[in-house]
């Protein structure tokens, strides 16, 4: 079997031989030739079904997975899909699905009896070299030139109903079995992606069940689900330059009540944010000021006056230690320490985008973008620079950091969503790209258990990703 190829079946009774064009089929228990056929391109995977009922094989060049009985020599139908060449099939241990790869830069899942795609995954990394099932048919792995092992599930919860006017902000619950978003009212629905109630300010679905609960009232601008808590907090501005109101919403009973109202002000509200915990929530205004508040009473904890022109961006970071604070023009970014409300770092950055911004899962780096086509990773208490990440086709006008410190999510001007590994900077996926005419994503959000992505557009689309980026495990070095 100089020069060949060849594979064994699971139940280790069937061998198959391709030597350049020509394939030899074996019955191994009584070491005999039992076929051999011919093909017109040069062979170089072979696959058997567990029980060597099935041959799957891919020649040099081909895009095409072909399916043969090898026992009559006969083809039986093809996988087309991939664009490129494909490089490696594996069948499922079952035999009924067929994994492959191609230089296309896709892992393919197929239901080798109907020869139709099942699932596909996308992975920027120089196209995988291999693939193969885990023992238990769940997942699949796939090693790429990158030297990274992912795993792909097979097996994903179903995606939420498309919904026509989903808008700002989302956010999850803490256990991750809650999704909230606002509603667009002036979207209109289609027959194939309806519109939520126009009455409705916004909607929290249960992740599991997908039973959705609708509250009235004045759309949210922040919203933060306390740990532990049955409620959550959702920060109201009935018009703007209105009064500030705090809300408890309760998700099973659908049930709400208003916690409190801020006092009229001599600047109006530009931004809000609430620290996780519920406890605080601090306002950025007009006039350039912030005001620290306690959430529970509404009394006024702390007002500073670090700006000149309108404070446009507040986030508190998911432990609550820090306080980021931006303005527009001049462009300042800050950094605060949350228990003493100081001011840690100011920087200053460049160009007329507007600013994106995530914090890492423990608040210690945080990472920005929107100026020029690359993201920079600072240390959060000094605002010293760490890191530029790889450069983009379009500027990053939407940033979020897995809670797992490893994954950052980018949403791009040209419609595109992508992940990066935090470790080496390294592409992992690109999940979206939305033509122009399906606008651009307006918010992102990964739930605090990493299993899922959430994004909006500005056309009122809600796309949802169960656990987006596979699992890796890096070669040894």
């Amino acid at each position: 079997m100089t020069n060949s190829v060849f594979c064994v079946s699971a139940n280790g009774e069937w061998l198959a031989d391709a030597g350049h064009q020509t394939v030899q089929f074996w019955n191994l228990r009584r070491r005999e030739l039992v076929s051999t056929f011919q093909l017109t391109a040069l062979v170089h995977r072979l696959a058997l079904s567990p029980d060597g009922a099935t041959l799957a094989l891919c020649c040099r060049g081909k895009h095409d997975v072909e399916l043969w009985d090898p026992r009559q020599g006969r083809r039986t139908g093809a996988l087309a899909g991939h664009t490129r060449e494909v490089s490696a099939i594996s069948f499922s241990p079952d035999g009924r699905q067929l994994a492959s790869s191609s230089t296309d830069e896709t892992v393919r899942l197929w239901d080798a009896a109907r020869q139709v795609e099942l699932r596909q995954w996308r992975s920027q990394d120089l196209g995988a070299a291999c693939v193969a099932f885990s023992p238990d048919g769940r997942h699949v792995a796939s090693g790429g030139a990158d030297g990274a092992v992912r795993l792909w599930p097979i097996e994903a919860p179903p995606p939420l109903p498309a919904i026509s006017n989903v808008a700002p902000p989302l956010a999850f619950s803490a256990d991750g079995q809650w999704l909230t978003a606002g509603v667009h009212p002036a979207t209109a629905g289609s027959r194939e992606a309806p519109a939520l109630p126009a009455e409705q300010s916004f909607v929290i679905w249960h992740l599991a069940t997908h039973a959705a609960t609708y509250f009235t009232g004045a759309p949210p601008v922040a919203i933060t689900f306390p740990a532990g808590a049955k409620e959550f907090l959702a920060a109201l501005l009935p018009a703007p330059g209105a009064t500030l109101e705090l809300w408890e919403y309760a998700p099973v009973s659908g049930t709400s009540a208003r916690r409190l109202r801020l006092p009229e002000l001599d600047s109006p509200v530009a931004c809000v944010a609430l620290r996780s915990d519920g406890q605080e929530l601090v306002t950025g205004h007009r006039d350039g000021s912030l005001r620290w508040w306690d959430a529970g009473s509404g009394q006024l904890r702390a007002q500073s006056q670090p700006y000149t022109g309108a404070v446009v961006g507040v986030r508190y970071s998911p432990n609550g230690r820090f306080l980021m604070t931006w303005t527009g023009s001049p462009r300042r970014l800050q950094a605060w320490q949350v228990a003493t409300r100081q001011c840690l770092a100011t920087n200053h950055f460049p160009g007329p985008a507007k600013l994106s911004f995530a914090f890492s899962p423990d608040g210690e780096e945080c990472v920005t973008g929107g100026f020029g086509a690359d993201a920079r990773v600072w240390r959060t208490a000094s605002l010293e620079l760490l890191e530029v990440l790889p450069r983009q086709r379009e500027a990053m006008h939407l940033l979020a950091w897995s809670p797992d410190g490893r994954t950052i999510a980018a949403a791009t001007e040209d419609g595109g969503l992508r992940l990066w590994q935090r470790a080496t900077g390294r592409l992992l996926l690109t999940l979206l790209e939305l033509p122009p005419a399906r606008g651009q994503l307006l918010d992102l959000a990964f739930s605090p258990d990493h299993q899922w992505l959430a994004a909006c557009t500005d056309q009122g689309e809600l796309h949802l990703w169960h656990a987006p980026a596979p699992e890796e495990r890096e070669r040894p070095r």
